[in-house]
């Protein structure tokens, strides 16, 4: 809190330190990192925002979703953050869903309302989710029907995902789903 006030006069030297102190906090799932970060996002918002996304990244290739997502979350909160970390934090909801598919349950599902958001401002959302390595087909089948069943511009999206779904996983049950569905939409 005394330091804020004077954000722009402290040295780099010294923000690069607060920084690094507040990245091995958060890291290690510490306390005491929110008001080392104020401080450096007052001083240096664009190396926050890489340092939080490089941590971020080293944190999900681990087996901390839970912590990747929350450096994500606070990556979100800036006005640094891109399209690509909106969308890895949609995949790590997305890995956390229920996948349910009943229509009030997918409302509120906050990777799916992420991924309208990326859809709707011209993210490729399907070809991102066909490379991302950690997205499995369940998870394709359940984004598909989604979108499958919403308004019609994103419908495509939806079949398009259900189609690969159908081609990757033909005899298997997420895949005869996908077909299944695949014939309900295009017979509608």
């Amino acid at each position: 809190k005394i330091l804020a006030p004077m954000t722009k006069k402290i040295a780099p030297k010294v923000r690069k330190s607060l920084l690094d102190t507040a990245m091995k906090r958060l890291e290690k799932g510490e306390r005491n990192w929110e008001a080392m970060l104020d401080v450096v996002q007052a001083g240096d918002p664009d190396a926050l925002a890489e340092e939080l996304r490089a941590l971020a990244s080293k944190l999900r290739r681990g087996d901390n979703a839970d912590k990747s997502a929350t450096v994500y979350a606070l990556l979100l909160r800036s006005d640094r953050a891109t399209d690509a970390d909106r969308f890895a934090l949609a995949v790590l909801e997305l890995r956390k869903s229920a996948k349910d598919t009943r229509p009030a349950l997918r409302h509120g599902d906050p990777a799916l309302q992420r991924l309208s958001s990326l859809v709707s401002k011209g993210f490729d959302a399907a070809t991102a989710l066909r490379k991302d390595k950690s997205v499995e087909l369940d998870d394709l089948y359940y984004v598909g029907f989604h979108f499958a069943e919403s308004s019609h511009p994103l419908s495509g999206l939806g079949e398009d995902l259900l189609r690969h779904v159908a081609d990757k996983g033909a005899r298997t049950k997420v895949g005869k789903a996908a077909k299944n569905k695949l014939a309900l939409v295009e017979g509608a």
